[in-house]
């Protein structure tokens, strides 16, 4: 392969010829302006209409629970925010040794409520 480029016969007046013969024929068919027939416009519009989304009905307002999980943002946030609450309820109620060593140390004190007293728990053996 080699890095030159060969010209046609003819030179470089050729060149200049079918160039010219080109931008006059380019010139010629850009003045050309044919619109779209009817029918083409008809048809595309009909198939626009087609594609065009049909409306739907209108959801039901004010039922159920619609309007909570509408606000938190459907179920997996619902279930989220439970899962969170049912932790916050474990740990508060009974919360774990580090826990409550950390609290003393930030707080310096620290205050136990029992939910049942000893005798309570020894009426529920059998």
């Amino acid at each position: 392969m080699s890095d030159r480029i060969e010209t046609p016969p003819g030179g470089a007046a050729g060149d200049a010829r079918a160039e010219d013969a080109l931008d006059a024929l380019l010139g010629e068919v850009s003045q050309r302006a044919e619109a779209p027939g009817e029918a083409l416009m008809a048809r595309i519009a009909a198939q626009g209409r087609a594609m065009q989304p049909r409306p739907g009905a209108a959801a039901p307002s004010g039922q159920g629970a619609g309007w909570l999980r509408a606000l938190l943002g459907g179920w997996p946030v619902a279930g989220g925010l439970a899962a969170a609450a049912a932790a916050g309820v474990m740990i508060g109620g009974a919360p774990p040794a580090a826990l409550t060593a950390f609290a003393s140390d930030v707080m310096g004190q620290t205050v136990s409520y029992s939910l049942l007293s000893d005798a309570d728990l020894y009426g529920l053996e059998d």
